[in-house]
């Protein structure tokens, strides 16, 4: 959070992406041939860098694109992750029974940039990307020397800047007391916390459920993940586009659509949770692929909810935001193991009690957002700009009339 505030977001990408993509190489290389303890820390340095990944994103749409616009925009900066969601299940479960080994995904993943980078450059090795991003990247408007002045005037005017050049921010200028005493940003959070304990228990323990509740071998439960990541990519695209423009045409307020978009991915997730948990065995596999795919489209449309709302609260500190954010909602995967312990997932029973459980947990976060959330910037958001404002024009006006004394 701090360096991103601090230093250049253009530069600060490209590092962690160069390190991410190395540690992910060599974590085969070092489990195979150094122990646990060496693998220990080059999944460390991964997890590190891949801490920068999502602040960093948010800061570049925060800068390159209107608040009307940036729905889109994160839907479509999830392309690459959901083809490589769609994509990886089924080639994983592949090397792992082909004779290259559980290995070669690594290997694999380590040369895709779409895998781990979140951007639909598919089949570009990390270099040539970082050496591309290293002379087409700019951190904002500002910036960029292949935009014309009209285009860099509109995303500046766009983003509410009344200040004509982004400077980098120091930490004791984050108003963290403000952030931590936003009933929005907090609304935004706890959705974050609870979602990501969904998202975290369709990623780590939907294959488990697949397997032990629907009889699924390899192959096709590497199937049934798969598809329905596509259809969590129409729903980041398809909503966020569609809401986009209604905003654009003044149909619906930022707030308005935040919170609609929140509450039919919230309820719409809930509801497939408790599908899932009564009407569906190992009889009627079909249904369950059916509800997934809703399921995961439900949770794409969280993109132009309380994630938007993210990008809107504070456009200036959305690194900062951004960080914080992340860090709780990593807090919610850390504890998915532990809530699905304590229901001891191993028969059809106790996985109905989780999804109920779940079903809960999306209602009750849904509900808050609907609630307490907003798409609007903060007024503490505000506050240095408009102080800087203030104080130019004080200065003008200081400049015009000493200068019409001089005249006198």
């Amino acid at each position: 959070m701090l360096l991103i505030q601090k230093y250049p977001t253009k530069y600060v990408y490209l590092i962690v992406i160069f390190l991410y993509t190395l540690s992910n190489s060599l974590t085969p290389l070092f489990a195979q041939h150094l122990g646990y303890q060496a693998t220990f820390v080059v999944r460390f340095l991964m997890g590190m860098s891949d801490g920068f990944v999502t602040p960093s994103i948010n800061t570049f749409i925060s800068q390159w694109f209107p608040v009307n616009e940036r729905s889109t925009a994160l839907g479509l900066n999830a392309i690459g992750e959901q083809l490589a969601g769609v994509t990886e299940s089924p080639l994983a479960a592949l090397f792992c029974q082909s004779s290259f080994g559980w290995p070669a995904v690594f290997y694999v993943a380590g040369i895709l940039v779409a895998s781990y980078c979140k951007n639909i450059l598919l089949g570009i090795s990390g270099t040539i990307w970082c050496t591309i991003w290293l002379f087409a990247g700019s951190s904002n408007p500002y910036e960029c020397r292949k935009i014309t002045e009209k285009e860099r005037n509109y995303l500046l005017s766009a983003n509410g800047s009344n200040l004509k050049k982004q400077t980098t921010i120091s930490w004791r200028n984050v108003p963290f007391k403000a952030i931590f005493t936003s009933i929005p940003f907090l609304a935004q959070l706890q959705c974050h916390f609870l979602m990501c304990f969904s998202s975290a228990l369709l990623e780590t323990y939907l294959p488990t459920y697949f397997k032990e509740v629907l009889l699924l071998g390899v192959i096709t439960n590497g199937l049934y993940i798969s598809l329905p990541n596509f259809f969590n990519l129409l729903g980041k695209v398809v909503w966020g586009i569609g809401f986009d423009h209604l905003k654009q045409n003044d149909i619906l307020t930022p707030t308005a659509s935040a919170k609609f978009s929140q509450a039919v991915s919230s309820y719409g997730m809930a509801i497939s949770f408790i599908c899932l948990a009564l009407f569906v065995d190992c009889s009627n596999r079909t249904l369950a692929l059916i509800i997934c795919c809703f399921l995961f489209a439900f949770q794409g449309i969280e993109c132009s909810g309380f994630v938007t709302s993210l990008l809107s609260l504070a456009p200036r500190y959305t690194a900062s935001l951004s960080s914080i954010s992340l860090f709780t909602a990593q807090l919610g995967a850390l504890a998915t193991p532990y809530i699905v312990s304590a229901y001891q997932t191993k028969d059809v029973t106790h996985w109905k009690a989780l999804f109920l459980t779940s079903s809960a947990i999306c209602m009750i976060s849904g509900t808050i957002f609907i609630i307490f959330g907003s798409g609007e910037v903060q007024p503490w958001a505000l506050e240095e700009r408009e102080s800087t404002a203030n104080l130019s024009e004080s200065e003008t006006e200081t400049g015009t009339g000493t200068n019409s004394e001089t005249a006198a």
